[in-house]
Order: structure tokens, then C-alpha cells, then sequence
């Protein structure tokens, strides 16, 4: 009997609560904050990689075109070491430490 009334009154609580739509504008924004933010957070990270990949690929083409003439008269390991020198002057990001060329 008790519980009945108090279901009741939850039920009619709760009903008015969703029909409610005085200040509804709140728990839209509740929700949709987290969400913004991801979504921010996410386009910031994809915009710090694109900018890394573009300095990378850069670098590699200049490094590539710079060797390429060298290479005829450089052995393999002065190559290598001449390869990675000049990667590591052209490629300075905040993002990226400790890359390396394979050969």
C-alpha cells in the first residue's frame, strides 16, 4: 500500500520532469560539453599529426634529393651516417624525438 503511493508519486515526478520544459536547456548542454570537448581534443590531435607528417615527408624528400647526389661516391655506412645527420638538422618538431633513418 505504501510502496503503491509512493510509485505513484514517483511516476507522476518523473512525468512532469519530462513534460517539464522550463530550463531545458541545461542538461542539453550537461551532455554536450563532453562531447565538444572530445571533439575539439580530437581535432587538435589530428591537426599536430598532419603537421608532423607534412615536416616528415619534407625532410625525407630533402634529405632523399640531397644523398642522391652523394651517393655514388660515399660507402654504405658514410652514407648512412651522412643520411641521418642531415634528416636530423632538417627535422626538428616538439612533437617527434628520437627518429631514425633505416637504411
Amino acid at each position: 500500500m505504501i510502496g503503491d503511493v509512493m510509485n505513484i508519486r514517483r511516476n507522476s515526478h518523473a512525468d512532469r520532469f519530462l513534460q517539464d520544459t522550463c530550463g531545458s536547456v541545461l542538461p542539453v548542454f550537461v551532455f554536450l560539453i563532453p562531447v565538444l570537448l572530445a571533439i575539439i581534443g580530437m581535432a587538435v590531435d589530428y591537426s599536430r599529426a598532419s603537421t608532423a607528417n607534412a615536416k616528415l615527408q619534407a625532410a625525407l624528400d630533402a634529405t632523399a634529393l640531397a644523398m642522391s647526389a652523394k651517393a655514388p661516391s660515399l660507402s654504405a655506412s658514410e652514407l648512412s651516417a651522412q643520411t641521418s645527420a642531415y634528416f636530423s638538422a632538417l627535422f626538428t618538431h616538439a612533437g617527434v624525438s628520437n627518429s631514425t633513418i633505416n637504411t
